[in-house]
């Protein structure tokens, strides 16, 4: 037998583990939780694992199929932090983020883009033994600040590797990258550069 629910609940201080917020289907569509209590990934009804990273409290969106698609989590451990805020593909992990992080002293943060493949996250797991190399999609795009200190723009190709880099710290910079990571051509010339294209070894 359904709980007859409260209409309205007027209160000047709420003290909480975790808020369950849920439409008329009684189906989950935003869960707020603290570190402990906060849900594992749901997609396609399947809990996929255990969260992974840094320990966190957040804000997890859900859609009305009662798959996680998106949220806004901060955590910290001993010598480590992280923070996001993401917004996941259809039945699939992240595609856009804004996130930060600090480890051993260094941080970066910037605005995230990836790819993501159009199978289903749990049809991935599945099939992780298989010969792709990147199951879960790459990250495509970078825009922030790195560990370094550098203000760095970064483009990748659909396979993770960057192929653009876009730098600014003592001397701005622009780098076209083959697909082994080696600076094809760069603005302007370094030392070992011809006209801004690198010098064969």
């Amino acid at each position: 037998m359904k709980e007859k629910r409260i209409r309205k609940l007027a209160v000047e201080e709420l003290e909480v583990e975790r808020i369950n917020v849920v439409g008329k289907d009684d189906k989950v569509q935003l869960v707020i939780s603290n570190l402990e209590r906060l849900l594992d990934p749901v997609i396609a009804g399947k809990v996929l694992s255990k969260r992974k990273g840094i320990p966190a409290a957040g804000l997890i969106f859900y859609n009305d199929e009662g798959d996680e698609c998106g949220g806004l989590v901060s955590g910290r451990g001993s010598r480590a932090a992280a923070a996001g805020l993401l917004f996941d593909q259809y039945k699939q992990d992240q595609i856009v983020g804004l996130t930060y992080s600090k480890s051993n002293g260094e941080r970066q943060y910037g605005l995230k883009v990836w790819d993501r493949p159009d199978t289903p996250l749990p049809e991935v797991w599945e099939s992780m033994r298989s010969q792709d190399a990147n199951p879960f999609g790459a990250l495509r795009i970078f825009i922030g600040r790195t560990s370094d200190g550098e203000a760095l723009i970064r483009i990748s190709d659909c396979q993770g590797k960057e192929r653009l880099r876009i730098v600014v710290d003592e001397v701005p910079r622009l780098e076209f990258l083959d697909e082994n990571g080696r600076v094809m051509y760069r603005l302007p010339p370094s030392d070992d550069t011809e006209s801004g294209r690198c010098v064969s070894d």
